[in-house]
C-alpha cells in the first residue's frame, strides 16, 4: 500500500512520519523559517521543497524568518523577473522631479547589472525568480 501511495507520489503515513521527524530535528530559529515559508507561499511546495528553498536562502545569509520577511521578494517569472523587480523597485522608490531615480536604464538587465546587482542576489527555485537583497 505504502508503495503504490509513493509510485503516486501521495505521501503515505512512513513519508509524514519521516517529515515530521526531520522537521523535530531542526533547531527552533530554523522551525520558525520552515513555518514562515510555509505560511508566505502556502502550500505551493511539499516538505523537501521547502527544505530546498530554505537551502537558497541560506546562500544569501537568510537564516531566520524576520530576515526572510525583509529580503526576499517574489516570486517573478523566470522570462522578466529583471523587468517586474526593477518596474516594482521604481513603484516603491521613484523620489526625484523627473519621475526616475538617476541609476534607471531604459534596459532592465543593464540596470540589473550596473546598479541592482550588488545589493540583490537573484536565485531560480520551482520554476520562478527570487530576489534576496544583501543581509
Amino acid at each position: 500500500y505504502e508503495a503504490l501511495l509513493s509510485a503516486k507520489g501521495i505521501p503515505g503515513a512512513a513519508t509524514v512520519e519521516d517529515d515530521t521527524e526531520e522537521y523535530d530535528s531542526l533547531s527552533s530559529q530554523q522551525q520558525q523559517l520552515y513555518d514562515a515559508v510555509h505560511e508566505t507561499y502556502g502550500e505551493k511546495w511539499d516538505h523537501a521543497e521547502i527544505l530546498g528553498f530554505m537551502e537558497c536562502l541560506a546562500d544569501y545569509g537568510v537564516d531566520d524568518a524576520d530576515i526572510m520577511h525583509d529580503a526576499v521578494q517574489g516570486p517573478y517569472d523566470s522570462w522578466h523577473w529583471q523587468r517586474d523587480f526593477i518596474t516594482e523597485l521604481l513603484d516603491d522608490n521613484v523620489t526625484n522631479d523627473a519621475g526616475m531615480l538617476s541609476w534607471v536604464c531604459i534596459d532592465y538587465e543593464a540596470t540589473w547589472d550596473s546598479a541592482l546587482r550588488y545589493d540583490y542576489g537573484q536565485f531560480d527555485y520551482d520554476g520562478d525568480s527570487w530576489i534576496v537583497r544583501s543581509v
